[in-house]
Parts: C-alpha cells; sequence; structure tokens
C-alpha cells in the first residue's frame, strides 16, 4: 500500500493537532496495542525532519511535542534537567496567563497549559508500568499502525535501558539516525553557540564553543557524537528491532521504502528537499574542521567497521586516520568522550 506524497512542513502541525482534530479524538482504549517506536537520535542528524515526516503519515501517529525526554529523565540523571524545565514552566504558566494565551484552546500544543501539566504529571508517582507517558502518547492515536517517540537524548541511554523499553512495549522497533560526525557536531556547535547567546552570553561563537570542549568542557556535545556508544547499546537488541539510518542517504524514495517496511506502514513520498531548522550559516575554518576530523576520528572507524560500504560515499570516512593537528597544544583534550566508541 502506498500512502502517497505527504506534507512535512509547518502546517502540518495544525492540521494534526489543530482544533479540528482535537474535537474528534477517538477513544484511547481502540489504541492500546499499538506498537511504539523509539527514534532515539542522533540530535542535528535529521530527527526534526523525520518527526514531521511521522506527522503527516496516515500510518503513523506522534504526540503534540517532538522529544517526550521520558525515559532519558527516568533513567539518565544527566538529563533530569528537562523535567525541572517543564515545572517551572507550568508553574509559572498561572491560571490568568493561561487564560490570555494565543493557543490555550488548543490543548495538544506543546506550550500550552494542559501539554506541560500532562508532560510532567507522566513522570509524578509510579512509573514502574509507564502508564501516565503511554496515555500520553496513545492520546489521538486510534486508527494508527503505530505510535512514534522521536527523542535525540535517549541515545544517552545504555543497552539495560533499551532492553527494558522493549520489554515493557512488546512489538517495539528503535531507528537510529547518524550524519557526518565533523557535520553533526558542527551543526551542534552552532546551534548551541546561538542558545548561549540568546541566554546571555553575546560574545558566544561555535569556535568559542570548540575551543570549551577541547578543554574538556560542554560534554553533551561530545556524547551526542559518540554514536559508537549508542550502537553497542542497540546492539544489545534483537537487530530485526532496530533500524539505522544515515542523513546524507535518506532524502529519497528509496529510504523512505525501507524505513516504512521496518515499521510495516504504507509507503508515503514527502518532499525531500524541505529541510528543518537550518540554522545559523557559519562556516567552519580548515583548522576547525582538522580539529574535529582528529576529535571524531573514533566515530568514523567504529561506524566504518559496523556498515562498511553502506556509509554515504559523503561521509570523510578518511578522517578515522587523521592525526593530531599541530594547532592544538597540551591542554586538556576532551577526546576521551568519545574514545569509547571506539
Amino acid at each position: 500500500m502506498r500512502a502517497g506524497v505527504i506534507d512535512i512542513s509547518k502546517k502540518a502541525w495544525q492540521r494534526t493537532f489543530g482544533r479540528e482534530r482535537s474535537a474528534s479524538v477517538p477513544p484511547l482504549q481502540d489504541a492500546v496495542d499499538l506498537p511504539f517506536v523509539f527514534c532515539v537520535g542522533a540530535q542535528k542528524a535529521g530527527t526534526t525532519w523525520l518527526y514531521n515526516y511521522f506527522l503527516s503519515h496516515p500510518d503513523v501517529h506522534v504526540s503534540a511535542v517532538k522529544e517526550m525526554h521520558y525515559f532519558d529523565v527516568l533513567w539518565d540523571k544527566s538529563s533530569a534537567g528537562f523535567r525541572n524545565m517543564r515545572r517551572k514552566s507550568l508553574e509559572k504558566m498561572s491560571a490568568g496567563e493561561k487564560a490570555k494565551s494565543r493557543k490555550a484552546s488548543e490543548p495538544g500544543d506543546p506550550n500550552s497549559f494542559e501539554m506541560l501539566r500532562d508532560l510532567v504529571e507522566m513522570h509524578d508517582g509510579d512509573t514502574s508500568d509507564h502508564e501516565g507517558y503511554r496515555r500520553l502518547m496513545l492520546k489521538g492515536a486510534a486508527g494508527s499502525s503505530c505510535v512514534a517517540d522521536v527523542t535525540p537524548s535517549y541515545s544517552l541511554l545504555d543497552g539495560g535501558s533499551y532492553q527494558r523499553m522493549a520489554a515493557a512495549f512488546p512489538g517495539s522497533k528503535f531507528i537510529y539516525m547518524m550524519r557526518d560526525p565533523v557535520e553533526r557536531m558542527w551543526s551542534h556547535l552552532k546551534m548551541h553557540a546561538n542558545n548561549m547567546r540568546r541566554k546571555g552570553d553575546p560574545e558566544m561563537d561555535p569556535g568559542k564553543l570548540l575551543d570549551l570542549v577541547l578543554q574538556g568542557k560542554q560534554a553533551h556535545i561530545l556524547k551526542r557524537s559518540a554514536y559508537g556508544k549508542t550502537l553497542d547499546a542497540l546492539n544489545t537488541l534483537p537487530q530485526n528491532q532496530v533500524h539505522y539510518m544515515f542523513y546524507e542517504s535518506m532524502f529519497n524514495d528509496q529510504a523512505m521504502t525501507r524505513l516504512c517496511k521496518f515499521l510495516d506502514v504504507g509507503m508515503a513520498s514527502a518532499d525531500y528537499g524541505t529541510r528543518i531548522r537550518g540554522g545559523n550559516k557559519q562556516s567552519m575554518s580548515e583548522d576547525q574542521r582538522d580539529t574535529l576530523r582528529w576529535l571524531c576520528a573514533p566515530i568514523y572507524q567504529k561506524v566504518h567497521d559496523i556498515f562498511g560500504a553502506d556509509v554515504p560515499a559523503e561521509w570523510d570516512v578518511e578522517a578515522r586516520n587523521a592525526s593530531r593537528p599541530g594547532i592544538l597544544d597540551n591542554t586538556v583534550i576532551a577526546k576521551t568522550v568519545l574514545m569509547g566508541a571506539g
């Protein structure tokens, strides 16, 4: 079955979660047996595009919030900030503010009082059966073939966590997306530098942030690049439950056909020329590229060892042999975080 060409534009969210759809949500009990799909990253490797693809796919249901941050908050102490941030936002949203909100009449909106409340409450009380998360994910899912949670932070979880997820949600499947490590990390540096500027550090730029990374700071940027650790963790699952994708080769019918077959849903084409969150266009210098090539060498090696000829031609696979650039002095180097990837 072919689902046709689907819309991945910003309008798709309003069509899916807007007032018209919310008024006719089918009963929850009609969706309780749907299999779950967990896209565990990597960040800056096409996960937002994939969320929008799922959003408009007639056979796939997603929450109104792209990144649920359920399992990472539950099992990874470094991710607790996501829950705390949501709780603080909820506390600040008084009844008066709620009434004035432009989107207060749309309970599914990720910034609405109702959604924030549900996101906070899914971690409250007994989470052993994941009932709060399950109910939130299944809301409005009747008529779909599967339910997808696209949360890149799940890439930081270990194999035991993935096994617990699979056991708690029978029939679940996992997706992991990778991008050329240097390009992914530079994109991450640009995004985080933008965030730091918005939060009061007007002088921050990707190059200065890279210097901090080399000093062993901002370790989360390196951890998101440690594909090898995530691949090892996913390898603890039966491999027929895991689908691997490469950013450079995913925007075409062939890649979507493989994905839809894996998910057992109808094939749907999309506007493959649309990219989400293009953001800062600042290019890296040759010195910065050389530094990142050396830093990411263990990742290139690990992915090359596992996937061989399936690694896209656009990847700088020769970077696995990169030597330490002469511009680096003897300061603390953060490469140890990525060495575990090899």
